[in-house]
């Protein structure tokens, strides 16, 4: 019989001729699935018997994973899309334990990625703290975060939630789950144009001093400094 031994014990009142008895062992699987439980009686043959070939007999079982909680941030959304750099804006969501035990506070990460997929490897900006969550509980979060100062103008970025960034909380087999969607937002840049030009007189005269003017205009969504010309 190939396997893993997984207990013993004894019938330590014997049995009578024609007898049976019901006996319990305490078992504790290890992994989930479907796993086939054999038990052997005299193992060792250490009692004369008749027959020894029928003192095995299998059946077939499932395991099922223990309780776990499911920890999920969904309905993402942010006050504004349009940013500059070092501007403070707040992100919302939704926090809902959707397993089927509850679980102990834990701390959800806000992300900012480079991508459209929010993952725990994404980088973090701040911490918001969860209390505990019983299933099927809901919770709206708010957490107010400042975008990065060396955000890109004319680039776009994602902002969303992961649940349990410090892992605090065991799921099991949940907890690559955990991001919210993705919601995009674009660096506000500069897009300086020269409209119009005119001079002073029309015509000018040669050898005579005359003004060139220029119109210069700011077409993008974030302000400048000084601009050379």
């Amino acid at each position: 019989l190939n396997g893993n031994s997984i207990g013993s014990d004894e019938l330590s009142l014997g049995l009578a001729a024609g007898a049976c008895n019901d006996e319990s062992l305490a078992v504790t699987p290890l992994v989930s699935g479907n796993v086939q439980i054999c038990i052997i009686v005299d193992p060792n043959n250490l009692i004369p018997e008749g027959n020894n070939d029928n003192n095995q007999r299998c059946e077939n079982f499932t395991v099922v994973d223990p309780p776990t909680p499911d920890l999920i941030a969904y309905s993402a959304s942010v006050t504004d899309t349009t940013v500059d750099p070092g501007q403070s804006i707040t992100v919302n969501w939704t926090a809902k334990n959707q397993g089927n035990t509850g679980c102990g506070a834990t701390q959800q990460g806000v992300m900012w990625s480079t991508d459209g997929t929010i993952t725990h490897d994404d980088t973090l900006l701040e911490k918001e703290y969860l209390g505990p969550m019983g299933v099927n509980a809901t919770t709206p979060e708010t957490h107010m975060i400042t975008i990065p100062s060396n955000a890109i103008p004319g680039s776009t970025y994602y902002i969303g939630a992961w649940a349990d960034y410090d892992l605090e909380v065991n799921e099991g087999s949940n907890e690559s789950n955990n991001g919210s969607n993705a919601v995009a937002v674009t660096i506000n840049q500069t897009d300086l144009v020269v409209s119009d030009i005119w001079v002073a007189p029309d015509p000018l005269v040669a050898t005579q001093s005359g003004t060139v003017h220029i119109r210069v205009c700011n077409q993008g969504q974030r302000g400048t400094g000084i601009v050379p010309i």
